[in-house]
């Protein structure tokens, strides 16, 4: 293995491992009750139901949405950059990765969900 190979490898495995012994629980844990809480507070007028429960949310947060799934999910990566998931019909997931996603991250997420469904009228 060149060097350079070698020297990419290990400081990314250094990474990972220090980060998910240190951090990665319990940030993951932070970042998706922050995604739940503000998914919960524009639930009622986007028409949204979080389908993932609270005390088995995990890393990711699935949500029945009103609509198309899929059709939401690529206006959400075309129009704000956001990487969802789809289920269909109507489940969308969002899931804030730990090693690289911030709590700006989760906020952008579910603003843009909420700009796509109730300010386009569709909730």
């Amino acid at each position: 293995m060149p060097l350079a190979l070698f020297v990419a490898f290990a400081s990314a495995l250094l990474t990972y491992c220090g980060q998910r012994r240190f951090t990665s629980g319990p940030r993951s844990v932070r970042l998706t009750g922050y995604l739940r809480r503000l998914l919960e507070s524009i639930a009622d007028d986007a028409g949204l139901a979080l389908v993932t429960p609270a005390d088995q949310q995990g890393a990711q947060m699935s949500v029945r949405v009103p609509g198309d799934a899929a059709e939401l999910t690529e206006r959400l990566a075309e129009n704000w950059g956001v990487v969802a998931d789809d289920r269909r019909p109507d489940i969308v997931r969002l899931a804030p990765a730990p090693l690289y996603c911030t709590f700006h991250d989760c906020w952008r997420a579910v603003d843009a969900l909420g700009r796509e469904l109730i300010d386009r009228g569709l909730a």
